[in-house]
């Protein structure tokens, strides 16, 4: 029963992505039709709700807390910026549709000045080696939530979504590091 769940949540993740990319898809396109501005706000409209409800075909929490926050929260906002202009989807000349995609709905930045490489903003592996402990800390005590009490459950969920969503940002900045170096 728990694996035919997980492959319908699979092919659920899998259309929810496909979905998104022929957005994005739609939304570059358009953006050769339109003119900046209000006209294309209302053109890119449609996408952006639709982002707020493709996340809510997932059930678990693994695949549907990053998707949403990818989707719902990353792509909307730098969506509604493109729509007007701004952004770093909005440049002269136009992104190709390969850069235009992971920069939508990824949390990365695309810097003119590759040889500049910072360290800025990076934590150490020490930081996340320790946010891992504590999220593998708290994972089992979803197998026993009945016999916690409703707010330590809820605060422990607030930790547990905090700790996943780093641990996944730092792995999606590393490998867009790693296959902006390849190229």
């Amino acid at each position: 029963m728990v694996i035919m769940k997980m492959e319908g949540e699979m092919s659920n993740f899998a259309m929810v992505w496909i979905t998104v990319v022929a957005s994005l898809w739609y939304c570059h396109a358009i953006a050769k039709i339109t003119k900046q501005g209000p006209k294309r706000f209302v053109v890119i409209l449609p996408v952006t709700l639709l982002f707020f409800v493709l996340p809510l075909n997932l059930s678990t929490i693994c695949l549907g807390g990053p998707t949403s926050f990818f989707i719902a929260w990353l792509a909307t906002f730098k969506l509604i910026l493109f729509s007007f202009g701004k952004g770093p989807l909005s440049s002269d000349p136009p992104l190709p549709l390969s850069r235009f995609v992971p920069l939508a709905c990824l949390p990365i930045k695309i810097q003119e000045n590759a040889g500049q490489n910072s360290k800025k903003g990076q934590k150490s592996p020490l930081n996340y080696a320790t946010k891992a402990l504590i999220f593998a800390t708290i994972l089992p005590v979803y197998q026993n939530k009945s016999s916690i009490h409703p707010k330590l459950f809820l605060f422990l969920f607030g930790v547990y979504t905090y700790t996943a969503l780093e641990i996944i940002l730092a792995t999606v900045a590393v490998a867009w590091r790693r296959a902006r170096a390849a190229v």
